[in-house]
């Protein structure tokens, strides 16, 4: 049954199809891989008790886009190479830097900075926490008994 399908439909109908398929394969690919990384991230933040809110899913957001562009970015590099063959209007063939590696970089650095920005969540949240779980208070204590 499923031959005759494939004889009845055009060409064009099967590399519509097909199309389809390949994108259907992606989105699963990525949603596997972003839930992956936001697994990873979300036991950083936990390992380093940092409590997962409002802001911190807004930095683990951009922080999966990020890592799937780099991810994206390695796999056409490890494909394509750091140097493509760039042939000007004269013929002559020059060779240029790919510059995927520019927006590798660029991907990494914002990687960086999100997770800085992480790190000063958790410096914000140990000084709220201090501040709420009367450890300043137990030191006044502790202090006043030997004034």
């Amino acid at each position: 049954k499923h031959i005759l399908e494939m004889v009845k439909m055009t060409k064009k109908e099967l590399l519509e199809k097909e199309e389809k398929n390949r994108i259907k394969q992606e989105k699963s690919k990525k949603t596997r891989e972003s839930k992956k990384i936001i697994k990873e991230i979300t036991e950083f933040l936990n390992d380093n008790n940092i409590p997962v809110d409002m802001i911190t899913q807004s930095y683990i957001d951009e922080y999966v886009q990020m890592r799937l562009l780099l991810n994206r970015i390695d796999d056409d590099l490890a494909t394509s190479g750091l140097v493509l063959e760039y042939t000007n209007k004269t013929g002559a063939v020059n060779f240029v830097n790919n510059p995927l590696v520019s927006e590798r970089k660029h991907a990494a650095n914002n990687m960086i900075k999100i997770l800085k920005e992480l790190s000063k969540l958790k410096k914000e949240s140990n000084a709220k926490s201090l501040k709420t779980s009367g450890t300043k208070s137990k030191l006044n204590d502790f202090e006043a008994q030997y004034d």
